[in-house]
Formats: C-alpha cells, sequence, structure tokens
C-alpha cells in the first residue's frame, strides 16, 4: 500500500476511533450507573468528574474532526507533526494509566488496554508517516 492510500485509510481508522471513543464517554452516565454511584461523592468531585467526560467527549470529536475534515493539514505539514504526536501522546499516556489507576485482573481493562494499545499502534504509524514526509 503506497503512502497516499495508507494515509487515508489511517485518517479514517483514526477518526472513527476518536468518534468511538467519544460515543462510548457519552454513555459513561449509563454504564457506571453516575445518577446512582456518583451519590456518594461530594458534590465538586461529582460536578468535576462528569465536566471533565463532557469536555474529553468534545476532545474526541475534535480528533475526530481533524482527520476527517483537515485531512491533509494534518497529515502533510509539521502543524499535523504537531497534532499527531499530541494524539500519540495522548494515546501512550492513557494506555499507561490503565495499569497506574486500574486492576488489570478485570477482563474489560485488559480488554481496553488492547483498544488504547490499537490506538498507540495508529497514531504511531501516522505519525512516522509524517515524520519520513515532512
Amino acid at each position: 500500500m503506497d503512502i497516499a492510500a495508507q494515509d487515508l485509510f489511517l485518517k479514517s481508522v483514526s477518526a472513527l476511533y476518536h468518534i468511538g471513543f467519544a460515543v462510548f464517554h457519552i454513555f459513561f452516565w449509563k454504564l457506571f450507573s453516575w445518577k446512582k454511584s456518583l451519590q456518594k461523592a461530594n458534590t465538586a468531585d461529582r460536578a468535576v468528574i462528569q465536566i471533565l467526560n463532557l469536555c474529553l467527549i468534545l476532545v474526541f470529536f475534535f480528533f475526530a474532526s481533524l482527520m476527517y475534515w483537515i485531512p491533509n493539514e494534518v497529515l502533510r505539514s509539521n502543524f499535523g507533526l504537531l497534532v499527531v504526536g499530541f494524539l500519540l501522546l495522548f494515546w501512550v499516556l492513557r494506555f499507561i494509566y490503565q495499569f497506574i489507576f486500574l486492576p488489570q485482573n478485570n477482563r474489560l481493562v485488559r480488554a481496553l488496554n488492547l483498544i488504547f494499545f490499537l490506538g498507540i499502534l495508529i497514531h504511531s504509524v501516522i505519525f512516522w508517516n509524517l515524520v519520513s514526509t515532512v
């Protein structure tokens, strides 16, 4: 697969990856029974958790938008190198945080580890393609 076709494929995969996470986070209230479980938290903690989740949803849609709406700027410029480098760093750190903050004896956590690692792989390839062309 040539670089142009690979770029087109990977930008689509990246956009869908981030849309998937945005949708996943939209369902956090239901998935984690936040209405009930957050009642145990104090008002500030309850607010911060929900506000951060809402902001993260926006960030994921923003990441997807960059890849979908301005792929040439992202995949063929110094600006893109910065953006994709940040995306790569984001997913590397998210993967590391899994091991710091969550017990690894849970199948769902291990599945998420693989999904986060996939994000690292996707954005590593895009990043290295950029490094070789910019």
